[in-house]
């Protein structure tokens, strides 16, 4: 099991982890303590350095058997320090075993959540032939409510153990398996995505999943049937925003491609035109553009002499008599 750090000993470096869990690489990359204890022949050396492993396993290995006890007494107590006192008595341990868990209450959430986490990917690994023979929606919808189903058991207390995991020693590991939870539901949705919408998928569905969980809390419906109604909803209001999402980067990509044209052409004009002006000049554009001819007036020549002959002086009678 994954222990959360002690609240004394968080620093910056493990609030600053919370975000690069949720939209980590590739989270698909357990680490084998979520599940499993670890494994004492990854300490090399001898003398007490291997003495160390054996200890750690072996507490790791009572830890389990106190937390799987206790599990059993939350529904009487709550995820609460006499929860696990009570799992210590029923191992034949003294109470004073707690003190093996740093987180207390908080770790044996820690506990429940990584038990559902590997209960989800079984359950999903078994559907997997009826799962392919659903639309991703439907999928998606199936894999969240096979894993918000776990928490009925425990849904009169669930309010107290999101107010434990909230605590600040225990929000690394619990955005770590929140990852997981989204990261395997899109896994079994198949999900091949290898863009940023790999993250933009894992971090809407991280929303979905959170809200829908916080509304059942207050649901009273016969089997939670208004909490599904909402996660309906939810989801469709993802598939609508990745929709208008696709879209405006469709309308962005012709946009892109018009200006790309334009551009284009604009840089072959002016690669054309230092082209024009470093050709030489032909013969006909050597002599300069023609000039203008001058007008062509018509020659200048005497006029006729039968043109124009003067009037002879008027005779002597043809003047008027003078008056008597």
């Amino acid at each position: 099991m994954l222990e959360s750090p002690d609240s004394q000993n968080l620093t910056f470096m493990d609030i600053s982890t919370v975000g690069s869990w949720l939209l980590a690489d590739d989270t698909r990359v357990r680490d084998s303590a979520v599940v499993q204890p670890p494994d004492i022949s990854l300490a090399q050396g001898t003398g007490s350095q291997q003495q160390k492993g054996q200890q750690s396993y072996e507490g790791t290995d009572t830890k389990q058997r106190i937390l799987h006890a206790a599990l059993e007494r939350v529904k009487e107590l709550g995820w609460t320090r006499a929860a696990l006192e009570a799992g210590c008595r029923d191992q034949g341990l003294s109470p004073a075993a707690v003190g093996m868990l740093p987180s207390g209450p908080a770790e044996l959430v820690q506990f429940f959540i990584d038990q559902c986490n590997a209960e989800l990917a079984a359950e999903l690994a078994r559907r997997k032939s009826e799962l392919g023979m659903m639309r991703t929606i439907d999928r998606v919808k199936l894999a969240v409510r096979l894993r918000l189903e776990m928490l009925v058991p425990y849904i009169d207390s669930w309010p107290q153990a999101l107010g434990l995991m909230a605590q600040p020693s225990a929000a690394v590991v619990g955005c770590r398996q929140l990852a997981f939870i989204v990261d395997e539901i899109w896994h079994a949705a198949g999900d091949k995505s290898a863009d940023t919408s790999w993250y933009t998928k894992r971090a809407l569905l991280a929303s979905v999943y959170t809200s829908t969980e916080l509304y059942m809390l207050t649901d009273y419906s016969p089997e939670y049937a208004d909490t599904w109604e909402s996660l309906d909803r939810r989801l469709a209001d993802v598939m609508r925003l990745g929709s208008a999402a696709r879209e405006a980067r469709a309308a962005a990509a012709t946009v892109a491609g018009s200006l790309g044209s334009v551009l284009s052409w604009v840089q072959q004009q002016m690669q054309q035109q230092p082209q024009q002006q470093q050709q030489p000049p032909s013969e006909s554009e050597a002599e300069g553009p023609p000039q203008p001819s001058a007008p062509q007036w018509p020659s200048k020549q005497e006029p006729p002499s039968n043109l124009y002959t003067p009037a002879p002086p008027p005779s002597a009678s043809m003047r008027p008599s003078a008056p008597a």
